[in-house]
């Protein structure tokens, strides 16, 4: 197996967008005049304390966005193109919570003052509006999307785009579909936490594995995942030598042979409602 092997999920340096540009878009739209004279940050800073997740960790709107853009800030007039690759994922890393908290307070904001003023001549929607899909383009520019975990909380989650991933997702019992996009929000700077998010969906799995375990394909599967659930045992072993010296590269595709095995099961599943188009 060759450690130049790459994975299928686009690295930093190969979006079209990139942290530092699109973080200097949004906080620069932030300060348009949106309600009277009240700037669209002024809004999202006067109902921080309607959120009930950054609340008790942080004592304002500032305080909570100060403690993600120090980077972000050291860095705006660079350019990103000529930063070191380790750089380049920890802006991208805060450029991607920045997105999270902004899109977080944007809805508290509209459900717990917003729709009272929606109405409003005063109240310019299209601004507000304009926000959410400035933050969704400089998201897509980079691969990525912000998807709604919690209504009732309002809590996202930035997460890489992969269509055939996120498809099997809805397509599944709501402890793997959450599992299948959590890992999908995943950062590439914190392996450990990339590990134990795979874990999980290779557990919720395992009914799937060994029903098929018959199965070629499945078989390779399942030979691979041990490598995830069984590192400490498997790490000393020769023939796996390749994939500890090189973890990283190999974890996403470990993720996509487990969503191939769910695919599998849900096509199966779907076809056999279609043996006989008989109408009885």
């Amino acid at each position: 197996m060759s450690i130049n092997h790459k994975s299928i999920f686009l690295k930093v340096k190969e979006y079209n967008g990139n942290p530092i540009d699109e973080y200097n878009k949004i906080s620069s739209f932030l300060n348009k005049k949106c309600y009277y004279n009240y700037s669209i940050y002024s809004l999202l800073n006067d109902n921080f304390q309607c959120s009930t997740l950054l609340r008790i960790n942080y004592i304002d709107f500032d305080n909570c966005l100060n403690s993600v853009i120090k980077n972000l800030d050291v860095y705006a007039d660079s350019d990103f193109s000529y930063l070191e690759e380790g750089t380049q994922e920890i802006l991208l890393d805060d450029f991607l919570t920045y997105c999270e908290l902004i899109t977080h307070i944007y809805f508290v904001t509209y459900n717990n003052y917003i729709k009272r003023i929606w109405d409003d001549t005063h109240f310019d929607k299209n601004i507000y509006i304009q926000l959410i899909d400035l933050i969704k383009a400089s998201l897509k520019s980079m691969n990525h999307d912000i998807k709604m975990i919690d209504d009732d909380t309002s809590e996202v989650l930035a997460i890489k785009c992969n269509p055939e991933a996120e498809s099997v997702a809805e397509q599944s019992p709501t402890s793997l579909k959450e599992a299948i996009i959590y890992y999908l929000g995943s950062r590439d700077n914190d392996l450990e936490e990339k590990e134990n998010r795979l874990h999980k969906i290779i557990d919720l799995l395992e009914p799937i594995l060994k029903k098929y375990k018959e199965l070629d394909a499945v078989k390779k599967v399942e030979e691979y995942v041990q490598l995830i659930r069984h590192s400490e045992l498997k790490k000393n072993e020769e023939h796996y030598k390749w994939f500890f010296e090189n973890k990283g590269d190999y974890i996403d595709d470990i993720f996509m042979m487990c969503i191939f095995v769910k695919e599998y099961e849900i096509t199966k599943t779907n076809i056999k409602k279609f043996e006989s188009l008989k109408k009885e």
